[in-house]
């Protein structure tokens, strides 16, 4: 597809998948953006029996419901403990003053009164969405993400998570395979994260 980094779209080789021993992977349907060749039931039916399949979340746009607000200090009324981001100001802006132009967006944005009831039905809604994802997923961190979003950081940005969070997703990785973890390798995860 133009516009995609090279590699984006290339179907995954029948022999390769046929001969691999572990398989990452994040649960996508067949109409996902990549490429339907990416979707679970061609993938799945082309590895070996014997393949070991671990189903990892999948973070994007979690971000938007969990992003840490605490330095976004762009609505008034809001003072950010709830730690929720929505795009659906945005809307609202574009919606208010449609047809005008970015000053009017911009004082509206401003003025803007965030009602603390919608952001906490919003932030269960996108809770219970993940959790029934979750469900297929071999490595569960929702509860541990709601638990901690107010204390720890849990996005870089609103698509990416930080290092304990992938860190998390990789002690699950190491103790369903098996494999004993200490505190120097979360050192070094984090140093190169």
């Amino acid at each position: 597809s133009e516009g995609m980094p090279q590699g984006m779209h290339t179907p995954l080789a029948d022999d390769t998948l046929q001969n691999v021993d572990l398989l990452l992977t994040q649960h996508m349907k067949s109409d996902n953006t990549l490429s339907a060749t990416y979707a679970d039931e061609n993938v799945l039916s082309k590895i070996s029996d014997s393949t070991k399949v671990i189903f990892i979340p999948n973070f994007y746009a979690w971000g938007t419901g969990i992003y840490q607000t605490q330095n976004l200090k762009i609505i008034n009324g809001w003072k950010g403990d709830s730690g929720f981001y929505d795009d659906e100001l945005l809307d609202l802006a574009y919606q208010k003053v449609y047809r005008r132009d970015i000053k009017s967006i911009w004082e509206f944005i401003q003025t803007y009164e965030m009602d603390a009831t919608r952001i906490h039905e919003k932030f269960e809604q996108m809770v219970e969405h993940l959790k029934q994802r979750e469900k297929r997923w071999n490595i569960k961190i929702v509860d541990w993400m709601v638990q901690n979003y107010g204390k720890t950081p849990i996005y870089l940005d609103l698509g990416h998570p930080t290092s304990i969070v992938m860190w998390l997703v990789c002690k699950g990785i190491l103790y369903l395979l098996g494999i004993q973890q200490d505190d120097s390798l979360r050192q070094a995860y984090e140093n190169e994260y």
